[in-house]
């Protein structure tokens, strides 16, 4: 059995800390390197709304970083 490196596992559990849309929408232009048009287009949402949840959702990932830092 391969274990998943430690760096992947965080990741993977601090985006499950996310709404769904975020999750989704920092996957696929922050680790799958799409571009805001191309996952548009492949979700279905706009671009302005696939920007707006890439924000909340780094911003939200973000916030313990700053609480301690």
């Amino acid at each position: 059995m391969h274990e998943e490196p430690t760096a992947q596992r965080d990741l993977t559990t601090l985006l499950a800390e996310l709404p769904q849309a975020q999750q989704h929408a920092i996957s696929l232009i922050k680790l799958e390197g799409l571009s805001i048009a191309e996952a548009s287009q492949r979700t279905g949402i706009s671009a302005s709304a696939m920007k707006v949840q890439v924000h909340r959702g780094i911003k939200r990932l973000a916030e313990p970083v700053r609480q301690t830092g």
